[in-house]
């Protein structure tokens, strides 16, 4: 379970497992992980000889020049990326890590098919999309990049948690940096975590929601997975647009 060390510990010492993958924010619930559980499970899987794998396909390159791995402190055997690398235009992936782990990749220097790892791919290396990926890192090095997306990404946080608060609407907000969402919930809950978020959501609102921002001609990810992950063309009036489209859409449905 998510952020929940005590019993993820209980199982990576019980199963013998080979790794253990987490994402620093989980994903399309916007909800981070606690540093304490990452570094738990740092500590857990070097005790017992599993690797950590981080999968950053959404977080990297979006939450900081080194993700969320950066902004949680922590560091993972493996890592694993995917659409900021396009630049949001061109599917990719990529995969990075240990110096001893990527050489078994290697056969030059693990010829025994018994000592490397086989890696291949039809597209891998495709030159227009490695073109493209070069040219969106340029694009990231630039620090008011990450100042400008997370700055717009708190303006959002906090708009949604005022209306919230103002109409008194059962729900969370839920975000880190430039990922943000509403969890719409059927019943009001001291409990924030995860499970209890996916476990209360109300799926009918936030279907509603969808269809709300649609017609306001707002695009979210579809009916049932309404989330916002801000993107550097994004502006202050976009931001603004949004919070006052959601707050329309609360008072509709009081």
């Amino acid at each position: 379970p998510f952020n929940d060390l005590d019993t993820c510990s209980k199982i990576i010492k019980k199963e013998e497992l080979a790794c253990v993958f987490f994402e620093p924010v989980q994903g399309a619930a916007c909800v981070p992980a606690e540093k304490e559980f990452i570094k738990g499970l740092r500590e857990v899987c070097d005790q017992t000889g599993t690797l950590l794998i981080a999968d950053e396909v959404i977080t990297g390159f979006r939450l900081a020049p080194g993700g969320g791995q950066e902004v949680l402190g922590i560091k993972p055997d493996l890592t694993t990326f995917g659409k900021a690398i396009g630049g949001g235009e061109f599917p990719v992936g990529a995969v990075g890590g240990r110096r001893d782990i990527m050489e078994l990749m290697d056969h030059t220097k693990h010829p025994r098919r018994s000592e490397n790892v086989a890696q291949g791919g039809t597209y891998s290396g495709n030159p227009l999309v490695m073109r493209a990926g070069y040219e969106a890192m340029q694009e990231y090095k630039k620090k008011d990049v990450y100042n400008n997306i997370n700055k717009l990404g708190e303006r959002l946080k906090t708009g949604f948690k005022e209306i919230m608060e103002r109409s008194n609407t059962e729900g969370y907000v839920a975000g880190l940096g430039s990922m943000v969402k509403i969890h719409f919930l059927k019943e009001r809950t001291k409990n924030n975590d995860l499970q209890t978020l996916l476990s209360k959501a109300h799926k009918e609102r936030e279907i509603k929601y969808f269809h709300h921002l649609l017609s306001n001609r707002i695009l979210a990810m579809a009916p049932g997975k309404v989330h916002f992950f801000i993107s550097n063309p994004h502006t202050t009036e976009d931001i603004d647009n949004l919070i006052t489209v959601t707050e329309d859409f609360i008072k509709s449905i009081k």
